[in-house]
């Protein structure tokens, strides 16, 4: 009989239990403490199994409640083949029962997801209960709290929903950490009394080499008089800097449509870098790709059978307005169609427009054109118009529409203009 690995083996019984039970008597936190507390006692089922190997505990314990002789309950608890091979059935069915109810208990939805898991890859699947153990182990690891994302009934593998609206500060910093990849957004911290936040940038090749950017967010219409005399009646001491540590750069992030990115500096002689929320933006989303790709279909793809592109034969089309309370023998006057479109671009209370004509006509090259003329000034630099985005369906039903007219609609919702147009198969 090997007594240390008996010992080492019910300590691993005895812990593992222990994980078990406090798990499972606060499974009330998530599902991740449902897994931990099934994937704990899997693993005190193998170590009870485990021990076999160095002591047949069953049969000893027969052996002690009919009150043998301690020289017959030594002989009995000796290694046995008969009981190992006997109780390893036993080890596999527990086993798969205990998974297939903690799998059971997972799939009710009755409990919220915790924060670890809404680190898996692919938060739509079918979660493991290992793997959710896994994810709350690393978690646990890395010093963070596991607390549950949403409540019971709701989707567990949904984002929480925003609760009002989201702070200039924190929008701020979301934005700045897209600009920057190298500032951490989990340094974000309140400074100066939550005039400012700070953020951290960690350098990729030194650790130990650390920026700390304190960031002011200005609120809207802040001039750069009241903006740089913030700063410098908060930070005129240097014992105000936080962390002790020199403070590399000073940035103040305004709440403007208009795209700014410079530096100025303040009358007490400081670097303070400027960055208007529109700037923030359009530097977190990256259009050239698309941009791109409307100018070679527009200017660059040759016709089939011919050997010149769209905008080589291209001519802009004209337009009316549809009022059906003009009678058929009034023609209303016609308009450019880029210049109906501009118009409604420049004008965000309208919300849709449609422009409806026989099939041929050229609604669809009209909408590419107007969209890749947008793309070029997006190539040229002028990032400050609304973007179009073109979406187009197939369709192979265009005897369905009334009179072989097919619509062509325009909605547009913030910095974006959607164009939905329709094209035959």
């Amino acid at each position: 009989m090997n007594w240390a690995f008996l010992v080492i083996v019910v300590a691993m019984f005895l812990i593992f239990v222990s994980i078990a039970v406090y798990y499972f008597r606060t499974r009330s936190r998530g599902k991740s403490h449902v897994a931990v507390s099934a994937s704990a006692s899997i693993v005190a089922t193998w170590a009870a199994y485990c021990s076999l190997l160095s002591a047949n505990w069953p049969t000893a314990a027969i052996a002690w409640l009919v009150r043998a002789e301690p020289a017959k309950v030594l002989e009995a608890a000796q290694p046995s083949l008969i009981t190992t091979v006997a109780a390893t059935p036993v080890a596999l069915f527990v086993t798969w029962m205990l998974y297939r109810l903690a799998l059971a208990e997972l799939r009710k939805n009755r409990l919220p997801i915790n924060a670890s898991a809404a680190e898996l890859e692919e938060l739509g699947r079918a979660v493991g209960v290992f793997e959710l153990a896994a994810a709350h182990l690393r978690y646990r690891l890395a010093g963070k709290p596991d607390r549950p994302l949403n409540n019971p009934g709701e989707d567990p593998y949904s984002l929480p929903k925003l609760r009002g609206q989201i702070e200039w500060a924190h929008l701020a910093a979301d934005l700045l950490v897209q600009l920057e990849p190298n500032l951490m957004r989990d340094s974000f911290r309140y400074v100066a009394e939550k005039k400012f936040f700070k953020l951290i940038e960690s350098d990729a090749f030194d650790e130990s080499n650390e920026i700390i950017w304190v960031v002011y967010p200005a609120p809207e219409g802040s001039l750069d008089d009241a903006i740089t005399g913030v700063v410098d009646a908060t930070f005129q001491k240097s014992s105000q800097i936080p962390d002790s540590v020199a403070v590399s750069v000073f940035v103040a992030c305004v709440k403007s449509e208009t795209l700014r990115d410079e530096t100025i500096i303040t009358p007490q002689r400081r670097s303070l870098r400027v960055l208007s929320q529109a700037t923030l933006i359009h530097a977190s989303l990256d259009f050239s790709q698309y941009a791109f790709s409307l100018i070679r279909r527009f200017e660059q793809r040759r016709i089939p059978g011919a050997d010149y592109a769209l905008k080589d034969c291209f001519v802009a089309p004209q337009v009316c307005e549809a009022n059906p309370n003009i009678g058929p023998m009034v023609t209303p006057p016609e308009e450019d169609l880029f210049s109906v479109l501009e118009d409604w671009v420049d004008k965000p209370g309208v919300d849709h427009i449609s422009i409806i004509g026989q099939f041929g006509q050229g609604k669809s090259t009209a909408v590419l054109a107007f969209c890749a003329r947008w793309a070029r000034q997006w190539a040229a630099g002028n990032r400050a118009a609304r973007v179009p985005l073109l979406i187009e369906f197939l369709s192979s039903c265009a005897g369905n529409h009334q009179n072989g007219r097919l619509p062509i609609g325009f909605s547009q919702n913030g910095e974006t203009a959607m164009v939905f147009a329709v094209r035959r198969c």
